[in-house]
């Protein structure tokens, strides 16, 4: 039952980035590059870190690097489509759980004034999409 909600979480948050309905505040920087105004596509894709972000991320996976505009571009990538069933879930898991530590490190900043490194933020990425396939691979699944 825990894993459920554990479940209903990492999914939830995606599908609120995928409709654009995350409660960010638009009028305020981002918390990550306090550079420009935080959106869903910003925070996610387009802000200086969450980009080094997904650079780590695919040299980590052996991939070209993703470049998109939207956190729907990085949803529905070729990352995400191309290959075979278990290298899809794979990717789908990395993915998700790429967004969670940027979300995490977001609220990080946000409700404890404490700044998450790059490298930070791609370590707990690595440690879930761990924790998953150790505990969930076959469920690990992003929609």
């Amino acid at each position: 039952m825990r894993h459920l909600a554990h479940d209903f979480v990492y999914y939830s948050l995606v599908w609120f980035a995928h409709h654009n309905k995350l409660r960010t505040n638009v009028k305020i920087s981002c918390p990550l590059c306090e550079a420009w105004p935080e959106s869903v596509d910003h925070l996610f894709v387009c802000c200086a870190v969450a980009s080094q972000v997904w650079v780590c991320i695919s040299a980590w996976l052996r991939i070209p690097p993703f470049l998109g505009f939207t956190a729907i571009d990085v949803l529905e990538s070729p990352w995400v489509l191309d290959g075979g069933k278990d290298k899809r879930k794979w990717i789908q898991a990395v993915i998700l759980a790429t967004f969670w530590s940027i979300w995490k490190a977001r609220n990080e900043k946000v409700f404890r004034g404490k700044r998450q490194s790059v490298d930070q933020i791609v370590a707990y990425a690595k440690e879930w999409v761990e924790f998953w396939v150790k505990h969930r691979s076959a469920q690990v699944e992003c929609g």
